[in-house]
């Protein structure tokens, strides 16, 4: 899925843009949300491996 009216990069430093989803294996993740009038949160999650 493409974003609309996106056509090039234009930073200073190359992207990494995907085109299509995925499929692998995620470990770590990291989840941010900013809102207006400071209401921002984070939220980091790793995988626990079973031994």
């Amino acid at each position: 899925m493409k974003s609309h009216n996106f056509s090039e990069i234009g930073t200073s430093v190359p992207l990494n843009i995907l085109n299509e989803n995925l499929q692998k294996e995620v470990n770590i993740i990291l989840k941010t949300s900013s809102g207006f009038g400071g209401s921002n949160a984070v939220i980091i999650l790793k995988k626990v491996q079973n031994d």
